[in-house]
């Protein structure tokens, strides 16, 4: 009976695993579930509203907090949470981010949503209409520091992901193509159900520039998303 229930209690993680594209936590060890909505983005979320910390920290939290959960916040922090959701609402259903998942498609059934996100994170990292190498360093260290100020808000699977993107530096690692593909390989190895990493650099390698004009013409449709977005607080978040 022991076995049994063990054997149940895998599958009804790895379900939850499959259903969701966020952490999840497994047998005490944070997760990623890989399959839903685009949160590996972070350096869009935080482009698109450093210009108010309490909002770009409830923006990183966003995929934590569930339902109405966000009305326990502050209320900047709560606006951040809103403006996330309505990012990722705004991203899954674009036709050219649907387009751009079809790349990794048959070869990886579900996880290409993971490298798109981690890719068009890559092209930001470069799009010269928004950062050069030293303002994205001084950027990325502007986007810790605020965090750090507000950690004490986070809940165990956002320290979690905190300390990982510090240490690693994700932010402006994301830059290079080393450190892009670094970055798949790591994600793949921590979480297998990915898939091999070494396909997704292939098609990344292949379709470079196909995958770049797609990024090039959906991330101002974004912004104009963004700055349009509505709620009590800070208009025209993007210049």
């Amino acid at each position: 009976m022991y076995i049994f229930i063990s054997i149940l209690q895998i599958f009804l993680n790895h379900f939850y695993f499959l259903y969701n594209h966020k952490f999840y936590t497994l047998f005490g060890k944070p997760y990623l579930r890989c399959f839903q909505t685009n949160t590996l983005n972070y350096l869009a979320h935080a482009f698109l509203s450093l210009k108010d910390e309490e909002i770009m920290t409830g923006n990183m939290m966003g995929d934590f907090v569930k339902g109405n959960h966000h009305q326990v916040y502050p209320k900047k922090i709560q606006q951040g949470i809103l403006l996330h959701r309505s990012i990722d609402d705004f991203t899954d259903h674009h036709a050219l981010i649907l387009e751009a998942k079809h790349y990794f498609k048959p070869a990886y059934r579900f996880s290409g949503s993971v490298f798109t996100d981690i890719i068009f994170d890559h092209f930001l990292a470069n799009d010269d209409r928004y950062f050069t190498e030293g303002t994205l360093h001084a950027f990325t260290v502007e986007v810790y520091e605020s965090l750090k100020k507000n950690q004490s808000l986070f809940d165990e699977k956002m320290k979690y992901l905190f300390h990982h993107m510090t240490q690693h530096n994700w932010l402006f690692h994301y830059r290079t193509l080393e450190g892009l593909e670094r970055t798949l390989i790591g994600m793949c190895k921590r979480f297998p159900i990915l898939g091999q990493p070494h396909q997704a650099i292939q098609i990344l390698h292949q379709e470079y520039n196909a995958l770049q004009k797609l990024y090039t013409a959906y991330f101002p449709e974004l912004i104009l998303h963004v700055d349009g977005f509505t709620f009590t607080g800070p208009k025209n978040l993007i210049l």
